[in-house]
């Protein structure tokens, strides 16, 4: 993910053969020497290009249908592979093309991340820049032009500084892994989530 911890916990990225990058994590982590494996997207916005940076020819990317139609022209010439947000609505299901796949998840990109990952057979996950709230870098980990309206919130008798979306995500964070029986999940750095 590419909030804020991933400031303070990138280089331990490093340990790990798979890496799977969303959101601006992606241009973070080969900015670093990183170059991620997998890069997952969901957001319908534009700005998500920006966000994203050059592609890599290394990295497969895998933006969900819903992506803004720039984000699929930046990716041109490069390894994509498309996939489709589950919607149990009646019209989703009949207007998803036969053989397509569609994937459960959460309200963000990092929660949709954890999903694909199982969907590809890992269930040890280890988890960098999921954190639910800011962090001594701000929202996020670097730049990004979308930022909510600040809220705070009380866990564990520590007060977080986040964002409605943030703090949905920070709820849906538990009922998605409850979903994955089989996995296990260490989340890096500190934030809301990490408390949670």
């Amino acid at each position: 993910g590419y909030w804020p911890s991933l400031n303070e916990t990138w280089e331990k990225v490093r340990q790990f053969k798979w890496v799977m990058s969303c959101s601006g994590a992606h241009r973070f982590l080969i900015d670093r020497g990183i170059v991620p494996n997998w890069h997952v997207e969901v957001d319908p916005r534009a700005h998500k290009v920006g966000l994203l940076g050059a592609p890599h020819p290394e990295v497969e990317y895998l933006p969900a249908s819903t992506c803004h139609p720039d984000y699929f022209k930046h990716l041109e010439g490069y390894n994509v592979k498309l996939w489709h947000v589950f919607d149990a609505q009646e019209d989703a299901m009949r207007t998803l093309p036969a053989g397509e796949w569609a994937i459960t998840g959460g309200c963000d990109v990092g929660l949709r991340a954890l999903t694909i990952a199982r969907f590809l057979g890992f269930t040890d996950l280890h988890v960098f820049g999921l954190d639910g709230c800011f962090g001594k870098t701000g929202r996020h980990a670097g730049s990004h032009p979308n930022q909510g309206k600040s809220a705070e919130v009380e866990y564990g008798g520590a007060v977080y500084q986040t964002t409605p979306a943030m703090l949905e995500a920070a709820k849906q964070t538990f009922h998605e892994l409850d979903q994955m029986h089989d996995v296990t999940a260490v989340f890096y750095g500190e934030g809301l989530i990490q408390a949670m």
